[in-house]
């Protein structure tokens, strides 16, 4: 199981006619365009293996800006509407890519890159993402 049965669904609608609203892309309809959730599960599924540990992460005092580091990715999400700056005590970080409403929109698989100064970063607001941890 692991996880396969979210890549199975996509958009379906109520007897009603309502939609759902649950998978990772709309229906046929609506070109099977992805959804936010895709861009998320997607990196999940690269960039952890089975068995990883899991390690919540404190990314500073905000409250609406969360981390947890998989294996050797910091997944983090920024639900704030102001850009957090973070510092990477602890860490040694060579890689962040993020993703907002704006890239999404544009279905742009890659995302951005998170600029990486010394021990710290800039979250966008808004936005969710990953930083790649050396081990």
């Amino acid at each position: 199981f692991s996880g396969f049965t979210i890549w199975t669904l996509h958009e379906m609608n109520y007897p009603s006619g309502r939609r759902m609203m649950y998978g990772l892309w709309d229906d046929r309809e609506n070109d099977w365009n992805l959804r936010p959730v895709y861009y998320a599960w997607r990196n999940f599924c690269r960039l952890t293996d089975a068995g990883d540990r899991v390690i919540p992460c404190s990314l500073g005092p905000f409250k609406r800006v969360k981390g947890v580091q998989i294996g050797a990715t910091l997944f983090w999400v920024n639900e704030s509407p102001n850009q957090k700056q973070i510092d990477f005590k602890g860490y040694s970080i060579n890689q962040g890519l993020y993703w907002n409403e704006e890239i999404v929109n544009a279905q742009n698989l890659e995302g951005r890159e998170v600029p990486i100064e010394g021990d710290q970063a800039v979250l966008p607001s808004r936005s969710f993402g990953f930083f790649q941890v050396e081990e």
